[in-house]
């Protein structure tokens, strides 16, 4: 009889413990086909070779931002939901980004298929593994599973020392990360919010805009600084004035360093410096003082968006001088509202020093301020001024040109993007649906005109990712001239 019982009582734990294992397979089989997908994925593959190696896949085109899982700029993907055969369902998202601009930055010709287009270029930049599970202490086990199953194949992996790059990456637990084929490869359980748990794996590559690279968006910051700096100093050089106002105004721009905000001048130093470029401007023909004026107001305005603070007496002499300042409520500061700019408008005749200022109010979206003084819709007096400047019977240079197809481009895709864009409480989407055919059209019809002119500067490469994205029936990706004070 005892033997009996000692016997009953095995099988009672052996069923227990077939049980348990049997209740954990669902999570190990998920970690085995998670790497599986992970193996199947190469960085750069186009849709249409992935459908061919997914047939019964579909693709679904972007249509407007989505604030979530770290992708805001594909073009299209394609989503597997994987029904359980177990008791856990999860879903795998493949995303896939716009190619580079090429060296001439040529758009597909008119008339040919976006859609052929999409699935040739499009390259494959991201996949994400979502698994939902609410329970921290479930999810957080399936999470080391997982992990475990991917460090047997490329090895242990490292928890990032900063923590997770991405989207609500600061509600990632237990997370570690792979180089993976020049992806970086992350699994996370994820409380992002306190609501809508998961467990995430994410195969991001550097065309991806899931990974930020801190480093290299800083050295990005350092050289349009630099540049924006040496642009100036030309501007200034090219108005004429005497030496010793040039070589000051030129020392405002070359002594301090900018990117670091060190050395910045003290506001004594730029009145003092302003005051003798402005008089040695008042002597000179009504032309070149107009030309100096605008080479003013972009120095200061450079000087007051990178860290030069000036006090109330300083701005009270600057207003003397003919420089205006507005109280800006959401900066808690006086901002520079472009007096010298308007002074030289009122100065130049028509010509090139006209359409220079022109085209930085076109720049500006006409915003003086910052505040949206032009109004929200900025793209209205974009396309009037530029539309009206190319259409006149006066010839522009080559720079000029360009310059206006572009800005007015940006000013049309502004019109497609506000149609296409649900994603902002400051609009109604369906205020612009009905401009929104006409507007992508006469868009690329500016892009390519301007592609004619300037091919290969960071302008037009800028450029060519909406035009192309507007060539193949996709929305723009953000609107240029249009203006949000809040």
């Amino acid at each position: 009889m005892r033997q009996l019982v000692i016997t009953i009582i095995a099988a009672a734990v052996l069923c227990v413990t077939v049980s348990a294992q049997t209740a954990s397979s669902p999570d190990v089989s998920v970690a085995q086909q998670v790497v599986r997908e992970i193996a199947q994925v190469k960085g750069g593959t186009t849709p249409a070779e992935w459908l061919k190696a997914h047939p019964d896949e579909k693709l679904q085109m972007f249509n407007g931002r989505q604030l979530a899982n770290d992708t805001n700029e594909w073009c299209v993907r394609t989503v597997v939901a994987h029904a359980a055969t177990t008791d856990r369902a999860w879903t795998r998202s493949v995303y896939f980004y716009d190619p580079k601009a090429p060296d001439d930055d040529a758009l597909p010709a008119s008339g040919t298929s976006g859609r052929q287009i999409l699935e040739a270029s499009c390259q494959l930049g991201l996949m994400w593994v979502d698994i939902p599970e609410n329970d921290p202490a479930v999810g957080t086990k399936l999470a080391e599973e997982i992990q475990a199953a991917l460090a047997s194949q490329y090895g242990p992996g490292a928890t990032p020392k900063f923590g997770a790059d991405g989207f609500g990456a600061i509600g990632w637990t237990d997370t570690r990360e792979w180089q993976v084929d020049g992806a970086v490869l992350t699994v996370a359980y994820d409380q992002f919010r306190g609501k809508g748990h998961r467990v995430l794996v994410r195969l991001a590559f550097a065309n991806s805009d899931a990974l930020h690279d801190i480093v290299k968006a800083t050295e990005r910051t350092r050289i349009d600084l630099a540049a924006r700096s040496d642009a100036l100093i030309r501007k200034l050089k090219e108005a004429g004035l005497p030496a010793g106002a040039t070589t000051a105004m030129i020392e405002l721009l070359e002594k301090p360093d900018y990117f670091s905000g060190q050395n910045l001048p003290s506001d004594s130093q730029v009145v003092a410096t302003f005051r003798v470029w402005l008089t040695a401007a008042k002597s000179q023909p009504a032309e070149q003082q107009a030309v100096a004026l605008l080479a003013a107001d972009r120095v200061l305005g450079f000087l007051g968006h990178n860290g030069v603070v000036l006090g109330d007496a300083a701005r009270a002499e600057m207003k003397s001088l003919g420089a205006e300042y507005v109280h800006d409520e959401l900066a808690g500061a006086d901002v520079y509202a472009h007096g010298l700019l308007a002074r030289a408008k009122a100065l130049a005749p028509p010509g090139p020093a006209s359409d220079e200022m022109l085209l930085l109010q076109m720049e500006h979206g006409f915003d003086e301020t910052g505040m949206c003084s032009a109004g929200e819709e900025e793209f209205t007096q974009v396309i009037e001024k530029g539309e009206s400047l190319l259409a006149g019977a006066r010839t522009l240079n080559t720079s000029t040109l360009s310059s206006l197809h572009f800005m007015v481009g940006d000013a049309y895709a502004t019109i497609v993007w506000l149609a296409t864009t649900s994603d902002t409480e400051y609009h109604d989407p369906k205020k612009y649906q009905p401009e929104a055919k006409s507007a992508r059209a006469k868009a690329l019809e500016h892009y390519r005109a301007a592609f004619k002119l300037e091919q290969g500067t960071a302008r037009a490469q800028k450029a060519w990712k909406e035009a192309w994205r507007l060539a193949e029936g996709l929305p723009p990706l953000r609107g240029r001239y249009f203006c949000i004070y809040d």
